[in-house]
């Protein structure tokens, strides 16, 4: 999906400072990036908290896409595929999120907050059973399960999103599903 943002006619111009708000963006360029957060930030919160297992290092993330994408005001013109950037950009953020804390010291104590959170929003026993499952895997099969299942995405479009080849993505996700069924023991 490409976001072009057209030009207004002469006629119906705003002047120079209607035309501008206060980070320098035109109205179109506001409108569009408005139009992209309402389109993607959910999904790409989710996507971020599959990767990050915290909404709050999710929402970080996500944010920091966002905030990026503001501050270089032309950038919407030149993206061709908004869908794919804005997945790339949330899972570099995320990886940023990653590096930047004590990941293996926090993990078990994130994943046990995770998995209360998922039971107390689940009365199916079988659910429960899956969500925990899912929480167990690494963190590559998680992330691709999330883009497969939350996303819909293709094998394919998970490569691209990743960078890594569609065997690798199916690998991964047959991984993953062999494990979850390990572990419930469907």
């Amino acid at each position: 999906m490409k976001v072009m943002i057209g030009s207004t006619p002469r006629s119906q111009a705003p002047t120079m400072t209607e035309a501008r708000d206060t980070a320098g963006h035109t109205k179109s360029q506001r409108e569009a990036l408005e139009r992209a957060y309402d389109l993607y930030a959910a999904s790409l919160l989710r996507y971020a908290r599959a990767l990050l297992g915290s909404t709050e290092d999710a929402e970080d993330a996500v944010q920091e896409v966002f905030v990026r994408l503001a501050r270089d005001a032309g950038r919407l013109r030149r993206i061709e595929d908004l869908q794919r950037y804005l997945l790339r950009s949330t899972r570099n953020a995320a990886y940023e999120v990653l590096r930047g804390r004590q990941r293996r010291q926090r993990l078990h104590e994130d994943e046990a907050v995770r998995l209360s959170e998922a039971a107390s929003d689940s009365e199916n026993p079988e659910i429960e059973a899956v969500l925990a499952a899912f929480e167990t895997l690494p963190p590559e099969q998680r992330e691709v399960m999330a883009l497969k299942i939350f996303q819909g995405l293709t094998f394919r479009e998970i490569g691209q999103v990743i960078g890594k080849s569609q065997n690798t993505v199916s690998s991964r996700y047959r991984y993953a599903i062999e494990g979850i069924r390990r572990i419930i023991g469907s």
